[in-house]
Formats: structure tokens, sequence, C-alpha cells
């Protein structure tokens, strides 16, 4: 220690003076955070008490946020800062989790959530809202402007779609399931009895109309078709011909003409009065039966000949279409004026029945699938006319026109 006095003098002094710094500096900033809350000793309060930060939190506290307000966080700091893409995109994604997890919870019916003590406000706020919603657009649906606007932008769309091209409303793979609903459909159309029964129906119906209305053939059938009907049966001349050929030559026929030669004379003989007993008195019936036999027998060769001669198949042929054509002309009312309901309707039966197996068969319904599909097709023009052009061609310019104005009201 001896040794160390004359140092110690020197450093008590720094020593004495730092603690004495330590202390007070230690108590001071004790004193700033310490103590929180006042202190008293009975009715004296005790000074200094609280420390001095906490008994001016809120006077430090102002003055904080107004610095910060004023020289941090600025407007234009802040709206920099949220135009950055980071930020954006972070609350992006935050509003996506959020709501995610909220549409994922099971909260009920609005109503449901709502306190009971809340409910009948709950229902009263909700019809207002509901009513005063409904009245807005009313009244804004009905505005005049409001009407003229939406029939505006009715029409441009209308037209815009009609002025499309058909193959953008139904591509080509639509117009197939087109085709394919079409086959379908005839097949069921076909196979049903009520398609039968109408069918039938209206071919009767149509029957008896040409039937009363005093029409002849030449008014119903296509001039090339009666034209064809008379040269089927004008060429049926060398065929007539040879039938009665073949007829004269039949032994019963023959039988039937000597009857009829015998009976003309024998008239013949009662119309000469006096003389008639007489003659029957030379005339041997038998011998006559004879010889018309033998004459017919022997005529045979001339008569066939006499058939196949080209006049008397030119005069047959112009007999044949002098008929024809007086048949033609004739009301059809007279062919049937002694037929019978029965008849007529059975007749209809019959037409209707062929007509319905015709188009019942696969080949005649792939025939109207096809057609139909092939007209429905070059209307359409390969896809390429316009939706307006082929509804027009489909339904009519004024059904068209009618469905469009209807629309835009």
């Amino acid at each position: 220690m001896t040794e160390l006095s004359p140092y110690i003098i020197y450093a008590a002094p720094p020593l004495v003076d730092a603690f004495i710094g330590y202390l007070t500096n230690r108590i001071a900033i004790r004193m700033l955070f310490r103590p929180l809350k006042r202190w008293q000793i009975g009715p004296i309060k005790v000074p200094m008490t609280p420390g001095v930060i906490p008994s001016k939190r809120h006077e430090m506290a102002a003055n904080i946020g107004e610095m910060v307000g004023e020289q941090l966080l600025t407007g234009d700091e802040i709206n920099r800062a949220l135009q950055k893409d980071a930020f954006q995109e972070h609350l992006k994604m935050l509003i996506k989790t959020r709501t995610a997890t909220l549409l994922k919870m099971d909260l009920g019916s609005l109503k449901s959530i709502v306190p009971p003590g809340y409910k009948n406000y709950f229902d009263i706020a909700f019809k207002t809202i509901v009513y005063r919603i409904r009245n807005s657009i009313y009244i804004h649906i009905e505005n005049d402007s409001t009407v003229s606007a939406m029939e505006k932008g009715v029409d441009k769309w209308l037209e815009e779609l009609l002025q499309s091209d058909f193959d953008e409303l139904f591509p080509a793979q639509q117009r197939k399931y087109f085709t394919q609903f079409l086959e379908s459909s005839v097949d069921q159309i076909l196979d049903n009895s009520g398609f039968e029964e109408h069918l039938k129906s209206f071919i009767a119906d149509e029957i008896d109309s040409i039937f009363t209305s005093g029409k002849s053939c030449s008014d119903i059938l296509p001039e090339q078709l009666q034209d064809l009907i008379a040269e089927t049966i004008r060429n049926q001349a060398p065929y007539v011909l040879e039938r009665a050929a073949h007829i004269l030559k039949d032994p019963d026929v023959n039988d039937n003409i000597v009857e009829t030669i015998k009976q003309a004379i024998d008239e013949c003989i009662d119309t000469r009065g006096p003389i008639s007993s007489m003659a029957r008195g030379f005339l041997d019936m038998d011998l006559l039966d004879e010889k018309i036999r033998e004459f017919l027998n022997d005529k045979k060769d001339d008569i066939d000949t006499f058939f196949h001669q080209e006049a008397i198949q030119i005069r047959v042929k112009a007999g044949l279409s002098e008929r024809i054509t007086s048949l033609m002309s004739e009301s059809l009312t007279a062919f049937f004026t002694d037929a019978k309901k029965e008849k007529i309707d059975s007749i209809s039966t019959e037409i209707a029945q062929q007509i319905l197996n015709l188009i019942r068969k696969p080949k005649s319904r792939q025939a109207i699938v096809l057609l139909v599909g092939e007209f429905f097709e070059n209307q359409a023009k390969q896809g390429r006319a316009t939706c307006e052009s082929v509804l027009e061609q489909i339904v009519g310019k004024d059904l068209l026109e009618s469905t469009r104005t209807h629309i835009k009201k």
C-alpha cells in the first residue's frame, strides 16, 4: 500500500467522479421511467412520481404521432408504398386467402347469424332495402332514355348476330348433330301411329275434295303424265287386236256367233209376214248352223290377217286416243257417282298405306334425311351465308321481322 499510495492520490478523484456519475445517471434514467404510478404517503403526494415519461406519455404520443405523420409517413410516401408491385401482390394474396377462408366457413344464412334481439330490425331493414332496390330498378327501367338505350342495344346485338356467318353460330360439327337429330326425328315420326292416322285422314280429305270439286284427270295430272298415259294406252292397240282375234277363235265365242246369226236370220224371216212359214220350210237350220261354222273356220286366217293390218291398228289407236282424251276430260265425280263412301274411304286408306310403306323403307328414310340435310347446307352455303338469309329461307322474312320486333319490345 505504501508503494501504491502515490498513485491512489491521483486515481481516487476520477474513480469517485465516475462512480458519482454512474450513480446519478442511473438514478436519473430510472426516474425517467419509474415509478409508473404516483406515490402517496397518506394524503401527501411524493414529488417526482410518477416518472417523467409515464407522466408525460400522452403528450409524447401526440408529439411522436405528429412527427411521424408530418415527417416519416406522409401521404405521398404511403401512396408510393401502396403502388408497389410487391405490396399489390401481397394484398391480392391476402384478400384471396381471407376470402377463401370466409367462403369455406359454414356461417349459415345471413338471418341466422343476426342476434335474436335484432331479428325484427333485420327483417324490417331487409324488406326496406328490397323495396327500395326494386323500386329504383323499376324507375330506372321505365325511364324513356333507359328503354331507348336498351332497344338500341338489343337492335345492335340482333343486327350483329344476323349479319354474322351462319358457321359462327352453328359450326359444321353442330350441324352434324342437327342431321343426327333429324334422322332420329324422322324415324320417330314415321313409326308413330298418330302420323299414320293423320296421313290417312289427310289423303282421305284430299281425295274427297277432288271428287267434290268437279275436277277431271286432266286438271289434276301433269300434262307430261297425261301424254305418257295416252301413249301407253295407244301402244296397246296391237295387243287389243290380237286378243280380239284370239277371242274369235275360241269355240265358245264361235258358238255364240253362230247362235246370234241364226237368231238374226230367224227374226228376219219373222218380219216377212205370210211367206215366213214357207221360207222356214225351205230353210234347214241345222244345215245353216253347219255352213256358218264352216265359214268361220275357213275365215280364221283371214280374220287374223284383218286384225293385224296396219290400217286397222291405226284406227284402233285413234279410237283409244279419242276415248282416253274423253275420259281424261270427264269429271271424276262422274266415275264415282254410284260409289259408296265406304268404297272411297277404302281407296283413301289403301293409297295412304302404300305411301306410308314407301316412305318407311330404310332407303326412303335415308333419302329424306339426306335431302333435308343437303337443302339446309345449300341454304346455309356451307356456313358462309349470314344468319339472316338462312332464317329468312326457313321461317320467312315476315316472321323473322316480327320476331325481331317482339324481342326488342
